[in-house]
């Protein structure tokens, strides 16, 4: 799979925000339609996207990145940094307000990245759904989960700052994870092992999603091939690689 991402025609939406004056009361007028700034940096901003996919019993908010780049590997450091701290800072705000909470990157229309302007998504909800995949490591797991790596020869990156490594039991194929105990360095971290990944399979599509957790934990799942459809935050369902060979193919182990 190659990422194809949607044409934005004449005018990008986010740059379009990204250009127009705030009012006194933090909104942001893009013709007829209001968006609500709720945080503001020289490298991104959160806009309050009021088209929750759960409606009434959820919300959601946009981290949108102030340069027009489409994937995360092209961000420098100062931005990705700033990046992930405005959706660490969003998820927390979001989970006092709600029972579940979801915040992850989609750059590819095949992982259903709608704008090829490079954003963020906090998305929450108050109904009982059910999740694919659990959006909760306690330390004991974590540290399981490295330890199998580092076993197995899985490891992208194993220093003080963080650990990035091909997950041994990956909830898709080829999936990368990545922890680390701030945002600085988990940006350096996911910034470097998709690039890898890019440089070893082609300009894929992909997307990054943080897990709650002791430390900062984020998962990279890379897109191979498209065979179905998944629920709609994961985009599409792919054909599975060996963890072994994705670490192969990245000079691994």
């Amino acid at each position: 799979m190659r990422r194809t991402l949607p044409d934005p025609g004449e005018r990008c939406v986010f740059c379009g925000l990204a250009a127009t004056p705030v009012s006194v009361t933090n909104d942001i007028q893009n013709g007829d339609d209001v968006s609500h700034l709720e945080r503001d940096s020289p490298f991104s901003f959160v806009i309050a996207n009021r088209w929750s996919p759960f409606g009434p019993a959820g919300g959601a908010d946009l981290v949108i990145t102030r340069r027009h780049v489409t994937d995360f590997e092209s961000l420098g450091s100062d931005e990705s940094a700033d990046v992930l701290t405005a959706m660490l800072e969003v998820r927390a705000r979001h989970r006092t307000e709600f029972r579940r909470t979801l915040a992850f990157v989609n750059v590819g229309l095949e992982v259903n990245g709608t704008q090829p302007h490079l954003h963020g998504q906090i998305v929450s909800t108050n109904v009982d759904v059910t999740a694919p995949v659990s959006m909760t490591v306690d330390a004991t797991s974590l540290d399981e989960d490295i330890a199998l790596a580092r076993q197995h020869g899985l490891m992208l990156k194993d220093s003080s700052e963080s650990v990035s490594y091909v997950a041994w039991a990956p909830t898709t194929t080829g999936e990368i994870r990545v922890v680390a105990q701030d945002p600085t360095n988990l940006a350096e971290a996911l910034r470097a092992a998709i690039t890898d990944l890019v440089h070893a399979f082609g300009s894929l599509a992909y997307n990054i999603v943080l897990l709650h957790g002791p430390r900062l934990v984020a998962q990279i799942l890379p897109r191979f091939t498209a065979v179905g459809v998944l629920p709609p935050y994961f985009g599409m369902a792919v054909i599975m690689i060996p963890p072994s060979d994705v670490a192969n193919a990245l000079a691994l182990g």
